[in-house]
């Protein structure tokens, strides 16, 4: 019985490929998520750890990078939560 690697291989790209493309989507759910913290006011803000600043550099972060973890990541080392 003989095996096909290229047809493995390319199974293997294309879920690859898929879960690049969820992973974007995703990302950029986290980011549209981050983007509506700007519409609260600072005193909001900071009850819930975050400071205008923070939430304005995770919401330009690239879309390879999930804006929400990146920003508790942030708030968490700055220790302001």
């Amino acid at each position: 019985m003989s095996y096909d690697l290229s047809l493995s291989a390319t199974a293997a790209h294309e879920r690859s490929a898929a879960s690049v493309l969820v992973r974007l989507y995703e990302n950029w759910q986290a980011r549209h998520h981050v983007r509506e913290l700007l519409q609260l006011d600072d005193h909001v803000l900071h009850d819930v750890g975050a400071t205008r600043a923070d939430v304005e550099w995770a919401s330009h972060l690239p879309l390879t990078m999930n804006a929400s973890l990146a920003l508790d990541e942030r708030t968490r080392r700055n220790g302001q939560r």
